[in-house]
């Protein structure tokens, strides 16, 4: 699935970013890129596991994984827990 999206910067700026399943990238993204900012920034914490995040979403239907990519970085990933009966469709 990959969607184009819109996102506001927050200097109210509108960009366009996609929306796609998560995939080894992203993690290996955040792993290299984001989770030392946010040591820096004391947010690291055990929730920040995006490795074992992305395992659940292949081994467990009740779970999906996706990132927003936006100029070739991941700002975001987040796990969805869905009802164990839909997947959502792009």
């Amino acid at each position: 699935m990959l969607q184009v999206i819109a996102l506001k910067t927050g200097s109210g700026q509108t960009v366009q970013a996609q929306i796609c399943q998560m995939q080894q990238n992203h993690v290996d993204d955040f792993e290299g890129i984001w989770r030392d900012i946010l040591r820096e920034l004391g947010q690291d914490d055990a929730f920040w596991s995006w490795a074992t995040k992305k395992r659940l979403s292949v081994n467990d239907d009740r779970f999906e994984a996706y990132a927003i990519e936006y100029e070739g970085l991941i700002p975001i990933q987040f796990l969805y827990a869905t009802d164990g009966r839909r997947r959502i469709e792009g």
